[in-house]
């Protein structure tokens, strides 16, 4: 409807002034109800299509005689098949019973953490799916919104007192009587220190325990090994996406000293959260690397948690999943080309305390000069 809505006021300002310019367009479908981001759209997915072309501030159709068309006959066959009253009327209660409510942010708001020690309010998811265009698109971003998995730090702390359980069981406990903490466990990251493994890391170390001397950066991983006295070997993560980054790492460690690692009693990747398919990409790469490790992963995730993949869980309907996954990879191409549905193809909606994994939609993290995300990262 809105298509037709803009060829109409499309061929008035043609009829008016001979020529057609965004502004003449926009003041022509407001007759329609439609809103000024709405009109922008879709004049930019007839140039897309190439339907019209731009140049020189003015827009034309791409072939001849479907301008003669639609200047001569069009509002007549247009208006008779599609552009009555009543269509108008049903847009616009349909836009006013999208519209988010108020009180909607507010309880959004309220079942989530602080983020990097900030509360995000709703004025801010405001503003947020605002930058999305007219109401309907808005309520599609604001159920992705809902459908976050946000982890508290709290939350993450309690899930690593969990996966300590795991990696102790078996193991002999060497403190001596007035040792309050462990000496022979060795804590690594597979990424950077200023990035979040290292953060992750930390607490894991904080939470179970452990000298904050064994938390050792992979660098120094190799000559840290070399010392005896050493039990087992954590790697810690947030979350798992595509797997294709622990793989790489794995691949380099096995390379770099993998007889140090072989020999040790028990090596253990924790991540708080991941798919499933992920997880076991990276099983797979340990096992045929000859490393016996053992993947925990907290909190699993199945691909119902992937945005806009059939089954999804996110959304009630195919059509509604449908246009939400359109919206979302149009603007979100313009963010991350390289990856519009988050790194790894993965739509993840997952959330923590410090910061926004990039498996994650593109559209909660990432940030330009005209887009401004919730979830800022590093």
């Amino acid at each position: 409807m809105q298509r037709r809505q803009v060829l109409l006021a499309l061929v008035a300002a043609m009829r008016k002034a001979g020529f057609v310019t965004k502004e003449s367009v926009i003041y022509g479908a407001q007759m329609f109800g439609m809103d000024e981001y709405a009109v922008e759209r879709e004049l930019g997915e007839f140039i897309h299509r190439q339907v019209l072309t731009f140049n020189g501030g003015t827009y034309s159709c791409k072939i001849p005689f479907f301008g003669l068309w639609l200047k001569e006959v069009g509002p007549l066959e247009i208006s008779t098949t599609f552009t009555d009253l009543e269509a108008i009327r049903a847009r616009k209660q349909e836009e006013e019973k999208a519209r988010v409510r108020p009180e909607e942010l507010i309880i959004l708001c309220s079942s989530w953490s602080p983020y990097k020690g900030r509360r995000v309010g709703p004025e801010e998811v405001r503003a947020w799916i605002e930058q999305f265009g007219d109401n309907t698109e808005q309520r599609a971003m604001f159920t992705l919104l809902q459908k976050v998995r946000f982890y508290s730090e709290d939350e993450v702390r309690s899930r690593m007192k969990e996966a300590h359980g795991i990696v102790t069981r078996g193991l002999i406990d060497k403190r001596g009587y007035r040792q309050v903490k462990r000496s022979d466990i060795v804590v690594s990251y597979l990424d950077g220190p200023g990035k979040s493994g290292a953060h992750f890391a930390r607490l894991y170390a904080d939470e179970n325990s452990i000298y904050r001397e064994n938390v050792i950066e992979l660098g120094r991983l190799h000559q840290t090994l070399q010392k005896e006295g050493y039990q087992a070997l954590v790697f810690v993560d947030d979350f798992i996406g595509s797997g294709n980054s622990a793989c790489e790492y794995l691949e380099r460690l096995a390379l770099e000293f993998g007889d140090e690692l072989r020999a040790l009693l028990r090596i253990v990747f924790v991540s708080i959260s991941g798919f499933h398919s992920g997880t076991e990409k990276v099983e797979e790469a340990a096992e045929r690397l000859g490393l016996d490790m053992k993947i925990h992963v907290c909190d699993p995730l199945d691909d119902s948690q992937k945005c806009f993949l059939p089954g999804s869980l996110v959304f009630q309907s195919d059509a509604e999943r449908l246009r939400a996954r359109d919206i979302a990879y149009q603007k979100g191409v313009t963010l991350c080309r390289q990856a519009p549905l988050g790194y790894g193809d993965c739509q993840a909606l997952v959330v923590f305390s410090h910061n926004c994994p990039n498996n994650s939609l593109p559209i909660l993290w990432d940030k330009s000069d005209h887009w401004t995300p919730l979830f800022r990262r590093d």
